[in-house]
């Protein structure tokens, strides 16, 4: 497995985030 960047998982936390936030139910992962 290849190393991701920080900056590719810090992105997608906060694009997490910003789902659950629009979306009240939890996303089924």
């Amino acid at each position: 497995l290849r190393p991701i960047p920080k900056g590719i998982i810090m992105s997608y936390v906060e694009a997490e985030v910003l789902f659950i936030k629009e979306n009240p139910i939890p996303p089924v992962t």
